[in-house]
C-alpha cells in the first residue's frame, strides 16, 4: 500500500510541475522563446516553433501522468523532456553562458549547478514512474483484504 501511495505522489508532484511549467511559459511565449534562444543550442527558424509546442507538451505530459491509461506514456515522455533539459543546462554551464533557466515562465533563475542536480533529480523520478507502472495491457496488482 505504502508504494501505490507513494508512486502516486510522485507522479501528482511530476505532474503539478509540469502543469505549472508549462502553463507559465504559455504567459509570455515570446519571453520564452528568448529564453531558449540564450541556449544558443537551436538554429533561428526552430525556435519559435519549440517555444510555441513545448508548453503544450508539457500540460500535455502532466495530464498524462494524472490519467492511469497514460502513465507510463507520460513517464517515458517525461523523461526525454528532462533528459534534453539537462543536457540544455549542463552544456550551458559548460559554455559558461550567463542565461535565465525559462524552465517557469516568468520566474526568472539563473541556470546553475543546482539546475543540473534538480533536472537530474527529476530524471530519476520519471525514469522511476515509468519502470514501477505497469504497462497497460498488465494488471496492476491489486490489494488484498484481510484473510486473502
Amino acid at each position: 500500500m505504502r508504494v501505490i501511495i507513494s508512486g502516486w505522489l510522485l507522479r501528482a508532484v511530476l505532474a503539478a510541475i509540469f502543469l505549472y511549467a508549462g502553463i507559465a511559459k504559455l504567459v509570455d511565449v515570446r519571453t520564452f522563446a528568448a529564453d531558449v534562444a540564450n541556449y544558443r543550442l537551436l538554429p533561428s527558424p526552430l525556435v519559435a516553433p519549440l517555444a510555441a509546442t513545448l508548453p503544450g507538451v508539457e500540460i500535455a505530459c502532466g495530464l498524462g501522468l494524472l490519467h492511469p491509461r497514460s502513465v507510463r506514456a507520460a513517464a517515458v515522455l517525461a523523461t526525454a523532456l528532462l533528459a534534453a533539459f539537462t543536457i540544455a543546462a549542463a552544456q550551458a554551464l559548460a559554455r559558461d553562458i550567463n542565461l535565465d533557466c525559462g524552465c517557469f515562465g516568468s520566474v526568472r533563475a539563473p541556470v546553475t549547478v543546482l539546475t543540473v542536480g534538480r533536472d537530474a533529480a527529476l530524471v530519476a523520478a520519471a525514469v522511476a514512474i515509468a519502470a514501477l507502472t505497469p504497462s497497460t495491457n498488465e494488471k496492476a496488482p491489486r490489494a488484498r483484504g484481510p484473510g486473502g
